[in-house]
């Protein structure tokens, strides 16, 4: 199934549709990876947001020490660390800028 599916290219670099042989068939995950893959990178993105796209994509939440929180998928060996938002639910746009580089790692080109 892996070989069949191999990614199209975005303006990102990755596929929105693909993602290592799983297709979102749910067309909110596809529009929340391009808002969060977009560049110059959104200011408006939630923690919420972020935290159910990674889930949908095998991620598993490991809760940390404070609001330290990281996700982390086992198959890819991909591990993404970031700290929850403190005042509102909205990430900061360095946090944005290092899940875009985490993701970008794992999609082939």
């Amino acid at each position: 199934m892996g070989a069949a599916f191999q990614p199209r290219l975005y303006d990102y670099g990755v596929s929105v549709t693909y993602f290592r042989g799983l297709i979102f068939t749910n067309p909110a995950k596809d529009k929340q990876l391009k808002r969060i893959l977009s560049k110059p990178p959104k200011k408006d993105i939630t923690y919420r947001e972020l935290e159910s796209l990674l889930v949908g994509m095998g991620y598993q939440k490991v809760e940390g020490s404070g609001s330290r929180v990281s996700y982390y998928n086992s198959e890819l060996d991909n591990l993404i660390e970031l700290h929850k938002p403190h005042h509102g639910n909205e990430l900061k746009v360095y946090q944005v800028k290092l899940i875009q580089e985490r993701l970008k790692g794992i999609f082939k080109e």
